[in-house]
Formats: structure tokens, C-alpha cells, sequence
């Protein structure tokens, strides 16, 4: 609340890579839920991207397997924000590979989670499917499942193959939340997805109601790519009514905003759907 919890985080890193290694990974994921908050702030991820460098190094100087792990999750998650695949793929594998041979799932399923967004970036839904089901056996046996079990329910709307087993992974998502044992943050990416399917499904009452509740949520970072997905989907909105100068106006907004975080995959995806309506208004 105060907007400390970085210099607390570093500071008890260190300590507990370096004076009580066994008792480390418990603490450590006690720590990512908020590490993933941070790394969606208004001042985008560089920050958390550079004090995970830092940390890194300390781990490996120290053998810490869990301090290895938590500071290649969060780099390769910034690596994936930075439009950098390869890079973040090499670390997010190491992340998993480190926590299964540690037996620490939470580790390993956020790491095949981010995994799974990459496989999607790559146009792989096939290889989604398959990472989000390993991933969902994983964090279902970890004290953390309500802050994964929802991370994947996004993953699911995004790699279903048609619309109807997107509909069922809505409804599966809504379900976890109706349960209020959620980590609301967590929900972000279900609630931004689901939105965007139910627009494109043409359920545009639905679509409206679950972009409200996102937008009410997202201001909970005052800024940062939650907002930026917030008028994405906006306009995917405007765009299923039929309103294509509002469409376009909200997905450019979006996209330059995504410029200034250092997301380049989501501005291109963003300038994409604003030159496809653009293009369908010309016609």
C-alpha cells in the first residue's frame, strides 16, 4: 500500500537465499503474487526486469535453487512483455525445469503458463493445450491455486480451436469465480479474454458487463497494460456494434499505450485490429 514492497522484497531475497535456503521457495512464493502485480504497473516491467538481474546473480552465487527460479520467472516474463520469444522461452524453460527438479509447482505451472502465452504468440494452440493441461494438474496441488487456477483459465480462452470450447472455458472461468476464493488481480487476464471472445461471439450484454468489471479492477494499478487491455477490448466492443470509428479510436489508444510500456507484440496486435476496421470502413 505504501509502495514498498520492491525494497522489501529484494532485501529479504537476499537474506533468504543466503541464510535459511531451506525454508526459501515457501517464501519466495509468498513473494510472486505481488512480483506479478509490479510487473504490470503504470511505470511498465523494466524496473522489475532490472532488480531480477540483480537477484539472479546473487542466487546463483548463493546455489539458491528457488532464488534462481523466482528471478528467471520474472525475467523471462519480461523478456515475453518485451516482444523478445526466444530469450524468454530459453528462461522460463530453465524457471520450470528448476522447479520440477525442486518439486516446487507453483514455480513450474506460472512457468508453463507464460510458456503457453508464447506458444500462442507463435501461432501454436496445439502446444497451448497441452502446456495449460500440465500446468492445471500442477496448480491444482499447490497452496497458490487460487491465483493460478484463474492465470489458466485466460490461457484456455485464448488456445480454445473453436468458439463453442471457448464458451465452455468462460464458463468453467466463471465458475472459479463464482467460488470468491480468486485472487482478483489474477482474474485480470480471464476477464479481459472472456470479454474479447463474448464480443466476437456477438454476446455483447455479456461482453460489456465483464468489460466494466475489468476496467474497475484495472484501476488498481493507476495505469499500465491492464488499462491498455481494458480499451483493447473496448474496442473489439465498439467494433462487434458496429461503431468502427470508436473501435479504431479505442484500439489505437490502446496500442500506443502499449508502445510506451515496451510491449511491442500487444501494439501490433492492437494496430491490426484497427487497420482491419479501417480497412472494412473504406470499403
Amino acid at each position: 500500500m505504501q509502495g514498498q514492497w520492491q525494497e522489501l522484497f529484494q532485501s529479504e531475497f537476499v537474506d533468504w537465499v543466503r541464510g535459511a535456503p531451506s525454508v526459501a521457495s515457501n517464501v519466495f512464493d509468498g513473494h510472486l503474487c505481488l512480483a506479478e502485480f509490479c510487473l504490470y504497473r503504470a511505470g511498465g516491467h523494466e524496473h522489475m526486469a532490472k532488480a531480477a538481474r540483480e537477484l539472479l546473480g546473487i542466487a546463483e552465487a548463493a546455489g539458491s535453487v528457488p532464488g534462481r527460479v523466482l528471478a528467471s520467472l520474472i525475467l523471462g516474463e519480461a523478456e515475453l512483455f518485451s516482444g523478445r520469444l526466444r530469450a524468454a522461452e530459453e528462461l522460463l524453460t530453465s524457471a520450470a525445469q528448476l522447479s520440477a527438479a525442486a518439486r516446487a509447482p507453483f514455480g513450474e505451472a506460472l512457468a508453463l503458463h507464460r510458456l503457453g502465452e508464447i506458444a500462442l504468440a507463435r501461432g501454436q494452440k496445439w502446444r497451448a493445450g497441452r502446456l495449460l493441461q500440465k500446468g492445471l494438474r500442477l496448480a491444482e496441488s499447490t497452496w497458490l491455486a487460487p491465483h493460478l487456477l484463474i492465470r489458466f483459465q485466460a490461457l484456455a480462452v485464448e488456445a480454445a480451436a473453436t468458439q463453442s470450447q471457448a464458451m465452455e472455458a468462460i464458463r468453467q472461468g466463471d465458475r472459479r469465480l463464482a467460488e470468491k476464493c480468486t485472487c482478483q488481480p489474477c482474474s485480470m487476464g480471464f476477464r479481459v479474454a472472456s470479454s474479447i471472445a463474448l464480443a466476437e461471439a456477438g454476446e455483447l450484454d455479456q461482453a460489456s458487463r465483464r468489460i466494466d468489471e475489468a476496467e474497475r479492477l484495472a484501476g488498481m494499478w493507476q495505469g499500465g497494460p491492464w488499462v491498455a487491455a481494458v480499451w483493447e477490448a473496448r474496442g473489439v466492443h465498439r467494433q462487434a456494434r458496429g461503431e468502427s470509428d470508436q473501435a479504431s479510436a479505442l484500439l489505437r489508444e490502446a496500442a500506443a499505450r502499449y508502445a510506451e510500456l515496451g510491449r511491442p507484440r500487444d501494439r501490433e496486435r492492437c494496430l491490426a485490429r484497427a487497420q482491419a476496421v479501417e480497412v472494412r470502413l473504406a470499403g
